[in-house]
């Protein structure tokens, strides 16, 4: 049930007053509902929610998406989640690096990571929307047009290996802030010719398995659903070896290629692999799907389970 409590802050003490406001709203329809357990998602929301409950004994459930080693959210909320964190039953992340820091956050609070399932949807037609030369064999890229995604780093690895291969083009899925200076890039990079930006598909699954290779040039990550995605599609992928995510779902050589963060030639240097050896792409995009077994719908199910267990446990113990 949405509250219809989303408001524009215009300065400091709107920013407090909008959040008390929302704070006394999720107290009321919280203790409405009388749930069994609270689920909160995203920093924000979490230290919304716990001080909603403050004084409440109603069971909670905070899950972070995202690295918040990466991800500063400023002096005041940085605190708030220090004093705030430890109040939850449970933190849920979704990487063991990220446990790592959730477990100096949470003291002797359980901290139960649960990454996101792999899903294989089936392909439905071709993928509407994206026009790519007639031909051309693809690489792909996958998430928001933003800094944090890094296509820019692809752009530049791209641009270095292009004239090797003329046969292939980059097709960028997504939208975001940095969407024109991409593109301005492309055109820099005398590769604009080669690089598309389709915006956001219905069905990029298509797309995905018409790609030979997909690359997640990240400067950081939650857990990456983009990478997850491509493989369960069979993709060959070159992944940024970034915080937090890629290290754990693929080994490089045997499911797909790991290269240092930010290094645009070591990016260069694996496309440049991957584009002319067919055999190795097959390999790894045969490998690329036991995703589908490691983080299958079912398992991660059984650990929200099991979370959700434990924070209602531990309140009536």
């Amino acid at each position: 049930m949405p509250l219809g409590l989303s408001s524009v802050s215009l300065s400091l003490l709107d920013t407090a007053r909008n959040n008390l406001r929302k704070v006394r709203a999720l107290r009321e329809t919280i203790q409405g509902a009388r749930p069994d357990c609270v689920v909160s998602f995203t920093d924000k929301t979490n230290l919304q929610v716990l001080l909603s409950l403050l004084g409440k004994r109603i069971p909670t459930v905070v899950s972070e998406r995202i690295d918040p080693t990466q991800r500063w959210i400023g002096a005041v909320l940085e605190g708030l989640r220090g004093l705030l964190y430890p109040t939850a039953s449970v933190l849920v992340v979704q990487t063991e690096r990220v446990a790592v820091w959730g477990k100096r956050v949470m003291r002797r609070k359980p901290v139960i990571v649960i990454p996101n399932p792999a899903l294989r949807r089936p392909v439905s037609g071709e993928a509407a929307g994206c026009t790519v030369p007639p031909g051309s064999r693809l690489i792909v890229g996958m998430g928001r047009l933003t800094h944090q995604k890094g296509f820019d780093l692809l752009l530049r690895a791209f641009a270095k290996v292009a004239h090797e291969s003329p046969g292939w083009s980059v097709v960028i899925l997504g939208e975001g802030e940095a969407r024109a200076q991409l593109e301005s890039l492309a055109d820099e990079l005398a590769i604009g010719k080669r690089v598309s930006f389709p915006g956001q598909l219905t069905h990029p699954e298509a797309l995905l398995r018409q790609a030979e290779i997909f690359v997640l040039p990240s400067r950081f990550e939650g857990f990456p659903n983009a990478l997850l995605e491509a493989m369960a599609q069979g993709c060959a992928v070159i992944s940024a070896d970034c915080p937090s995510g890629p290290a754990e779902i693929v080994v490089s050589g045997q499911n797909g290629l790991l290269v240092p963060p930010q290094d645009v030639a070591k990016l260069a240097e694996a496309l440049s692999s991957l584009m002319g050896d067919e055999g190795t792409r097959k390999r790894l995009g045969r490998s690329a799907v036991d995703v589908l077994e490691r983080y299958s719908l079912e398992r991660c199910i059984d650990l929200w389970e099991g979370a959700l267990h434990q924070a209602v446990y531990s309140h009536v113990h």
